[in-house]
């Protein structure tokens, strides 16, 4: 996702993102639907980011 990021195609939200302390995220969305390929983009990049 870092060269997505770095090719303008997906922007760091709120000036960047920082791993979060005692706190969790949730993404929600029915289950019944396939994702879109730029949500999937976005959960990929959120997860590298959580691990990294």
């Amino acid at each position: 996702m870092r060269k997505r990021v770095q090719d303008g195609e997906l922007v760091l939200p709120f000036g960047g993102f920082r791993q979060a302390v005692n706190y969790g995220y949730y993404l929600v969305h029915p289950a019944h639907q396939t994702l879109p390929k730029r949500l999937k983009a976005l959960i990929d990049w959120l997860v590298e980011q959580a691990q990294s």
